[in-house]
């Protein structure tokens, strides 16, 4: 089965992908005469990348919690999920599999003042998947993966895909180097469907006691069995504890994270 994607997400997992092969290459020193060589990564990053993406490339499905009807066909897709390395994630993804040292976080409209927007544009659209059509429709909406200027790739707390069967589109056009004009043919598109979520880990202290009262003292420092008579009052008192450190928290406010919020959460008793 073959996808339409260019080598963006060639297949379902990272083992069988272009990446992979690319990657493995590197890595190994390989002296073949198709190996990319002009990515412009350091040494350390494909070690980095690659621990990234044994998670983060998988299908559709796999990365959607969302329980709308889907009667279409599965397919590959990046996962981005981190605020504070999504710039870095994409990017280095891109210069991988394009073979090149290009800055695509500055490509036209992230800046429209670097030298190659002349020779890319970066085009990130919405799609929502049509129960009815079996088809994805582009939305007018911005998509959840966003080109920022002076900040890149990036992506926020308020704009995730966890419940929509939707996702962001990278689309690189590379310019027809022939053509001068000022509306410039497109000579070659690399699509990359990616997923947008948030993962954030935390820990939950639950305490019950009986009766209602609001004095922190009453709950006890333990798990406890409470046996009560029914329509007798049980209180709980409910603890988020988030498991990030200070320089986690000061990475994701640097990326564009507002921290002066509540996460959204549910508790299905």
């Amino acid at each position: 089965m073959q996808w339409l994607t260019s080598d963006g997400v060639s297949n379902t997992s990272y083992n069988g992908s272009a990446a992979y092969n690319i990657i493995t290459d590197i890595k190994t020193g390989s002296t073949a005469k198709k190996r990319y060589q002009n990515t412009g990564l350091t040494n350390a990053d494909p070690t980095r990348m690659e621990e990234r993406l044994y998670s983060n490339m998988t299908t559709f499905l796999n990365a959607s919690t969302s329980q709308d009807p889907y009667n279409s066909e599965d397919f590959p897709v990046l996962v981005v999920n981190d605020i504070s390395t999504a710039n870095e994630a994409v990017n280095h993804y891109l210069k991988l599999l394009t073979n090149t040292s290009y800055d695509f976080s500055k490509g036209y409209p992230c800046t429209a003042t670097y030298d190659e927007q002349n020779i890319f544009n970066v085009d990130i659209s919405r799609w929502l998947y049509n129960n009815t059509t079996g088809k994805f429709e582009k939305q007018d909406e911005a998509a959840a993966l966003k080109c920022v200027q002076n900040r890149g790739f990036r992506i926020t707390a308020n704009d995730l895909y966890n419940g929509k069967r939707q996702i962001s589109l990278v689309d690189v056009q590379f310019y027809d180097p022939t053509d001068t004009s000022e509306n410039r043919r497109i000579a070659y598109h690399l699509y990359v469907p990616v997923v947008v979520k948030k993962m954030l880990f935390y820990t939950v202290d639950l305490k019950a006691a009986s009766t209602t009262t609001y004095k922190l003292d009453a709950y006890p420092p333990y798990v406890q069995n409470i046996v009560e008579n029914l329509g007798n009052p049980i209180t709980l008192r409910i603890t988020y504890t988030y498991q990030q450190n200070a320089e986690a928290w000061e990475a994701a406010i640097n990326s564009g994270e507002n921290v002066c919020r509540n996460y959204d959460k549910v508790l299905s008793l």
